[in-house]
């Protein structure tokens, strides 16, 4: 199978899973937008400034990461995951899942994992704990659910499939494997995104009070899609056992394969405890926002 076709696979799966987002979400202009993200993605065929080889395989695959970018600026506020303590929760084992079935244990990898150590605790202490939902910490939990979904989709993304980009030596991936690499890269813009824009940099002719004030908005309204339901120290209970339990079983007994287990438990396992939630309520309930610690 030729690069260009390859191409097309690729982007195909980014624009599949960006309709998904944009789709099943309240937005007002949805088709305008869209074709605005559509035309913004064609001036990735523009060739750069300094190159000599124009590869048409890479600007059609840059066609559709711009594309991919600029639906997360248009629907910024749309797409916004809404996050919850169970998702922050189930998440994290996610994320440890996946760390005990790949990584090695090399000094980089530890390293790493000691400094994800410290907020899954806190994830834990949260989990099992009364507290009021401050705007700092509503922000911060929102914050480490996108480095969670970004490392996630690190490992989702199979990264080998999409050698044909940058290598002429390439072993053409299957076609429905190379589309969903296409559909977990799009998860991985839109983690780059929102964490991206939660830096401050000041753009071209901007001062750092001006860029602070679009901060702030953004910051505040991230951490309004943090939610205020508490999760009581039994149904936390529930979700470490039931779900960590899964985990610690198929790692010994391999039932499925990692990326299956992964894909089964982010899709399905959220709408099982959303269910049970409801079944059993919370003994504390909703509890209402401080709105003095939100400006």
């Amino acid at each position: 199978m030729d690069r260009l076709t390859l191409s097309f696979i690729f982007g195909l799966g980014i624009v599949v899973q960006t309709l998904l987002f944009v789709m099943w979400c309240p937005a007002e202009g949805r088709l305008g937008r869209i074709g605005i993200a559509a035309a913004t993605g064609l001036f990735g065929l523009l060739p750069g400034k300094h190159e000599r080889n124009y590869e048409l395989h890479f600007h059609i695959c840059y066609c559709f990461v711009v594309y991919a970018f600029m639906i997360f600026v248009l629907f910024k506020k749309e797409i916004m995951a809404r996050v919850s303590e169970s998702s922050l929760l189930g998440n994290s084992l996610v994320f440890w899942y996946l760390c005990a079935s790949y990584f090695t244990g090399t000094p980089r990898q530890n390293t790493l994992m000691a400094i994800a150590a410290l907020p899954t605790l806190i994830t834990l202490v949260i989990a099992f704990t009364i507290r009021e939902w401050h705007f700092v910490v509503r922000l911060s939990c929102y914050i480490w659910f996108l480095c969670l979904m970004l490392a996630i989709s690190c490992f989702q993304v199979h990264f080998g499939n999409m050698s044909f980009i940058w290598s002429d030596r390439f072993s053409p991936p299957a076609p429905f494997s190379l589309f969903l690499t296409g559909m977990a890269f799009t998860y991985l813009t839109a983690s780059v995104f929102y964490i991206f824009i939660l830096i401050p940099f000041t753009q071209k002719h901007q001062t750092f009070a001006q860029r602070m004030v679009i901060w702030r908005k953004d910051a505040h309204l991230m951490a309004s899609y943090f939610s205020d339901y508490q999760l009581s120290a039994s149904q936390a209970l529930s979700i470490l056992v039931f779900q960590g339990g899964l985990y610690v079983l198929n790692y010994f007994f391999r039932w499925v394969s990692v990326p299956v287990m992964m894909n089964l438990t982010l899709i399905v396992l959220p709408y099982f405890f959303a269910i049970f939630t409801r079944l059993v309520p919370s003994s504390l309930g909703p509890v209402p926002t401080d709105k003095r610690s939100v400006p």
